[in-house]
């Protein structure tokens, strides 16, 4: 079992975190980022305590993540035993850079994983629910696709995945261009094809069940409660369960409405539909 992740951030490690600069917490909402394109979009969230001494500004979020990093770390070990290697190039940042960095060779610690998406929870104020959210999608694409995470692609299958969750979760609209302050190499048309192509990979079955989602969070308050740490999040009410059947049934059916075979074809699609004939396909 991983120990507790350190929440800090070693120059030579600059290369997996975010160029966003972290927006200040004033009244109870993010401030907008300055500097030039950036944007604006506060929301409330039920979850707005102010923790301090946490990356993320609230407990829930802070503890939630490290443990969803944990996971993320299991299946980024699990594909490194792997006899194939399934890869897509969408999520390839040897392809599709996230910043300008140079892309490293080496597998992500728990600590990178944990400091890259609370970068974006931080920045973006997402709900702690989005990250579990996350996970059952990253699950689902790694089982219908066969899809290997590795250092060149896990950052793009984490944010892509993320971005869906959040639109399906949130209360307010979320729009691809709003992460691109997060990212400034990132355009949102790229962010919009991501998504796209992360649609017809999980063969746009985006609806959760709330006993997905209970699952989930069980297994992630486990690795909380080995480590003899608090897990302050609760389990989805019925009101939590039923937003997260329908908003996700919903976001399926847009999904299927709106692209359905419109998507372009692109190599790694043409790979997919090759794996349909055999479980696995090899692209790298």
């Amino acid at each position: 079992m991983a120990s507790n992740p350190s929440v800090s951030k070693p120059a030579e490690n600059d290369r997996y975190f975010p160029a966003a600069k972290k927006k200040p917490i004033r009244g109870g909402r993010l401030a907008q980022l300055a500097g030039e394109g950036e944007f604006n979009r506060t929301k409330s969230s039920s979850t707005s305590t102010l923790y301090i001494n946490s990356t993320v500004s609230t407990p829930d979020v802070d503890e939630l993540l490290r443990c969803a990093s944990i996971k993320i770390k299991y299946h980024i070990n699990m594909s490194e035993t792997a006899t194939e290697t399934v890869s897509f190039e969408i999520f390839d940042e040897r392809i599709n850079k996230l910043d300008n960095g140079a892309v490293s060779e080496e597998l992500p610690s728990v600590d990178h994983i944990y400091q890259f998406i609370s970068v974006i929870f931080d920045t973006e104020q997402l709900s702690a629910e989005c990250a579990i959210m996350t996970l059952a999608y990253i699950e689902r694409i790694i089982s219908l696709t066969g899809l290997t995470l590795n250092a060149y692609n896990w950052r793009r299958v984490v944010l892509s995945t993320l971005i869906l969750a959040s639109k399906v979760w949130e209360d307010q609209a979320v729009w691809n261009v709003d992460f691109c302050s997060v990212f400034p190499h990132v355009t949102a048309k790229d962010l919009a094809e991501l998504e796209k192509v992360l649609l017809r990979l999980l063969q746009f079955n985006v609806s959760l069940q709330s006993s997905d989602y209970t699952k989930y969070y069980f297994e992630l308050r486990g690795f909380a409660e080995r480590d003899s740490r608090n897990f302050p999040l609760k389990p989805l009410d019925k009101s939590g369960a039923q937003k997260l059947e329908t908003r996700s049934a919903s976001q399926e059916e847009k999904a299927r409405s709106e692209l359905g075979d419109k998507l372009p074809r692109s190599r790694s699609l043409e790979s997919l539909q090759d794996a349909v004939k055999s479980p696995r396909v090899v692209l790298n």
